[in-house]
């Protein structure tokens, strides 16, 4: 679900239509934009209508932000006007932990095999993919000189995969 605040009118009628009998036959989740999720889930906090968040859009490609789009770009700014960097935690370890499929030599730097195609682009990693996700779309709002820091998993994570992988490479 895209939408901005005028969204919000449709997620409480949404809400109060799902309440009675048809709560009992079914199970109701609406995701609204990362801008509205606050508001959304407490216009919901009596429903059984379920407030999640999204990830996604219909497009295969393009930049397609969403709300929050605005937001990001006054944070930009902020950062730009006061000489300071945008910082960015890559943690690559999320995306192996919750997918068996996803494959390690990708999360971490192990693979010399393109896994990803953007054309003319291929990534070998997780880390130059994300890392040129970010600078794209900080050159598409005219910032594509904004110095950036790039932090990761902390020593000593939870994270049993990063725990593994960091033992292997530092072992070897």
């Amino acid at each position: 679900m895209n939408g901005t605040r005028d969204s919000l009118d449709q997620i409480k009628a949404i809400a109060q239509g799902v309440e009675g009998p048809l709560s009992q036959k079914v199970e109701t989740l609406i995701c609204p934009p990362a801008t509205l999720l606050y508001v959304a889930t407490a216009l919901c906090t009596d429903s059984p209508l379920q407030i999640g968040a999204q990830d996604c859009h219909q497009n295969a490609s393009g930049a397609h932000t969403g709300d929050i789009a605005a937001e990001m770009k006054q944070i930009v700014d902020l950062l730009a006007q006061n000489a300071c960097p945008y910082t960015i935690n890559m943690y690559p370890f999320i995306s192996l932990n919750s997918d068996p499929s996803f494959p390690q030599n990708y999360a971490f730097f192990d693979s010399s095999v393109v896994q990803v195609s953007d054309p003319p682009y291929g990534y070998t990693n997780t880390f130059d993919a994300s890392y040129d996700t970010l600078v794209v779309a900080l050159a598409k709002i005219g910032y594509s000189d904004i110095p950036i820091i790039v932090g990761g998993p902390p020593t000593g994570s939870q994270q049993p995969m990063w725990r593994m992988h960091s033992a292997s490479t530092r072992a070897s």
